[in-house]
């Protein structure tokens, strides 16, 4: 695909008509059948150039804007468990953080309507780590990290074999 600047397509198609036009008319000045011929069929290459260009633009833009949006899970469980992490104090609870952090930080980029679910009940079980956080209780914090590691493993292996 081409992926040309629109400016500088016209501006191709500009100078190659003016050029065309100025040839047919020092070399056949009475007759103009010839000239527009060529300029139809010249027009006819840059309105397809053009419109190929403009497919492969949004194209382009849509799979930037699908990758952002299959980052976010990733991206913004990692942020989340980051803070919590810097807010843990015992080290065995700190450990399993870090663990988790890897898992999370590691998973697919990549997302599907499958896996929404998982990805959303995630972020809600690391909200309720945040709260448990404050709380001090470790065992319930341990349990709430292995809940969210099993989740976490669904929504990867999900995603790694519906590929």
């Amino acid at each position: 695909t081409l992926t040309l600047p629109l400016y500088f397509i016209s501006t191709i198609y500009f100078i190659v008509t003016f050029l065309v036009g100025i040839i047919f008319f020092i070399a056949h000045p009475a007759s103009y059948k010839s000239s527009l011929i060529i300029q139809i069929i010249i027009s006819g290459i840059y309105f397809v150039i053009l419109i190929t260009n403009i497919i492969a633009n949004d194209k382009t833009a849509e799979s930037i804007s699908t990758h952002e949006q299959d980052l976010q899970y990733m991206k913004k469980t990692s942020a989340q468990l980051q803070s919590i992490l810097n807010s843990a104090t015992d080290k065995a609870t700190r450990k399993n953080i870090e663990r988790l952090y890897d898992l999370l930080h590691s998973s697919p980029a990549k997302s599907n309507n499958s896996v929404k679910h998982y990805e959303i009940t995630v972020m809600n079980l690391i909200e309720e780590l945040r709260s448990l956080m404050y709380d001090g209780d470790n065992a319930a914090i341990n349990e709430k990290i292995i809940q969210i590691e099993q989740i976490a493993n669904e929504r990867n292996n999900k995603l790694k074999y519906s590929n």
